[in-house]
């Protein structure tokens, strides 16, 4: 169904446009599967799985893209010619939440919560169910680490409604200290995760995500 619906978006043919890179032109493809398949993707209920494919694309790809490799001995290919907005992207993610001029309110809706050492599941939902409003004076690159590595490392939960629904979707991230194995977790609704995605992509697009490579190497696990 998505193979048919992306012909007609490219006016019937079957062949695929060259990406530019995977650090720039991917994230922008991101949104535009985003903003034109949502409303498809309710129908079908499958809007939430959507929204996780666009979030391991939005942030896993480029992340991995931009750092330098030599961590974990990758190859080089075309990671040494982004270099020019790392600076921009610094900056907001070095931002306070409350000072944030991207996500502002959004960011500011996510609910935050440390489930402590105890990682099982009825102990990380339990404190979920509980979490508070993540704290403005956190920097947006805290929000940002942990759901990137919930969703590198698959450590994503979702709590039903009472309507057999996914009410809210719960990313669960180690501290990225490995001498400290507390846990802290998100807590966003769908609907929260959607608007945060659209504005981060935005983010991504206008300033080419090019440079980032020391800013994501220095927030890996």
């Amino acid at each position: 169904m998505l193979v048919i619906y992306l012909k007609i978006i490219i006016g019937g043919g079957c062949k695929m446009s060259m990406y530019e890179d995977f650090v720039r032109d991917y994230p922008a493809r991101c949104i535009d599967v985003l903003e034109h398949f949502y409303e498809q993707a309710i129908v079908k209920d499958r809007e939430v799985t959507l929204l996780l494919m666009a979030t391991a694309g939005g942030f896993v790809m480029p992340y991995e893209r931009l750092k330098d490799g030599q961590k974990f001995e990758q190859p080089e290919l075309d990671r040494t010619t982004h270099k020019e907005q790392m600076k921009r992207l610094e900056d907001e993610l070095n931002r306070s939440i409350k000072n944030s001029t991207v996500f502002g309110e959004i960011i500011g809706k996510w609910r935050y919560g440390v489930p402590g050492e105890k990682h099982d599941i009825d102990n990380v939902l339990r404190i979920a169910e509980s979490a508070k409003p993540i704290h403005r004076e956190k920097l947006v690159s805290t929000a940002i680490k942990i759901v990137r590595h919930s969703i590198a490392h698959g450590n994503v939960l979702a709590i039903r409604s009472p309507r057999d629904q996914i009410q809210d979707l719960v990313f669960v991230s180690r501290d990225s200290n490995r001498d400290i194995t507390s846990a802290h977790l998100i807590v966003l609704t769908p609907g929260d995760l959607r608007e945060f995605l659209l504005h981060w992509f935005k983010l991504l697009e206008r300033i080419s995500q090019k440079d980032a490579l020391k800013l994501l190497d220095s927030i890996a696990i």
